[in-house]
């Protein structure tokens, strides 16, 4: 869980960097007013398709997978930005962060409620925003605010992207290596390519009233005597 509540403070940090001081970029570039509110209207209309695939990204791709692609899509976004001298050319990269904060948003919450002690779901979505838009956000604009000073944003944005891709390879690593549970059993998920059990839907769905608990990193145990513990 540390490690987890490390790189949502991280990704806090790097959401911050970029809600304060990517605007004056955008104006170094040239974009007017109206550009910079579009890019952040875009930003979040792209987000709304997500929004209705959320439940079988999180099972298919794997939240801890979702959070690797947050950072790679800041590792873009950042280094991306520091060679547009076109104003329209910052708009691609603004739609990125449909990716690094509203999917990772809902990764991030997903992983917290399968981490969260039963009964403390709620304060581990507290602890979350606290964590992302509170400290985070807080030490981001303290640390780009210091970077910026001394060098030129440019640099420091292209050392924030190479820094996003170097954290995304650790916990790539670490999290498939040591942190991934492996609970493997003899019941199949799905047999003959074709037929689902009774308790199995397609395309990674759960039972209304169920929590998402299981995602592709995670090897869950199929076998009769626990599949119903498998899905509290």
């Amino acid at each position: 869980m540390i490690v987890f509540l490390g790189i949502v403070l991280v990704l806090g940090m790097q959401w911050s960097i970029l809600f304060i001081f990517l605007p004056w970029l955008t104006v170094d570039i040239g974009c007017t007013a109206m550009q910079t509110g579009l890019a952040c209207t875009l930003m979040f209309g792209f987000s709304v398709p997500f929004l209705l695939i959320s439940k079988n990204m999180v099972r298919n791709i794997g939240k801890a997978n979702l959070l690797v692609f947050a950072f790679l899509f800041y590792f873009t976004r950042y280094a991306g930005i520091t060679f547009v001298s076109s104003p329209w050319w910052t708009l691609p990269f603004a739609l990125m962060g449909s990716f690094t904060l509203c999917v990772m948003w809902i990764a991030a919450v997903a992983y917290g409620q399968k981490l969260a002690p039963p009964g403390y779901s709620l304060i581990m979505q507290y602890l979350l925003n606290i964590l992302h838009f509170g400290i985070g956000r807080g030490l981001g604009s303290l640390t780009g605010g210091a970077l910026i000073s001394s060098y030129a944003q440019r640099v420091v944005f292209c050392g924030i992207a190479v820094f996003s891709a170097v954290v995304a390879f650790i916990y790539l690593t670490v999290y498939h290596v040591g942190l991934r549970q492996r609970k493997k059993g003899s019941y199949p998920a799905i047999l003959n390519s074709t037929w689902y059990p009774l308790t199995r839907y397609p395309n990674g769905d759960a039972k209304a009233n169920q929590p998402i608990v299981g995602d592709q990193d995670d090897d869950v145990d199929n076998t009769p005597n626990n599949r119903q513990a498998n899905h509290k």
